[in-house]
């Protein structure tokens, strides 16, 4: 899965987060979910295995993605169908969404086909 490093200097990432409008988490999606395991851990010592799914690194099964492997980036929304109507209405693709006991998700793609999920606030 393509990911990007940055060393922190004067901005030091995200100063809101969790809150409608604003990155949620994200999770990674990957055809060898252990493969990946391993390698973020003896990359970076983080530990995917016990991931609950609300910080980054989760572990979820592939949804109808553009690639095989990816960080899916995860934005709080306060309405998911609104929010997926208007990823339509700018050219965006709607490729799925689950209703879980905690949230409701849809994953989605941009016009360029940068793929993210939302996520609805009430979660």
């Amino acid at each position: 899965a393509p990911i990007s490093l940055w060393q922190p200097m004067s901005h030091l990432g995200a100063e809101i987060a969790g809150v409608a409008g604003a990155w949620g988490h994200s999770h990674l999606l990957a055809d060898d979910q252990e493969l990946a395991r391993s390698f973020y851990q003896k990359t970076f010592s983080l530990d995917l295995a016990d991931s609950d799914g609300a910080t980054l690194g989760g572990s979820l099964e592939h949804w109808n993605a553009p690639r095989r492997s990816l960080w899916l980036v995860i934005f709080i929304v306060d309405d998911v169908d609104a929010s997926v109507e208007a990823t339509i209405r700018l050219g965006g693709t709607h490729r799925g969404k689950v209703d879980m006991p905690v949230a409701t998700a849809a994953f989605v793609t941009d016009d360029q086909e940068a793929a993210f999920a939302l996520v609805s606030s009430d979660s």
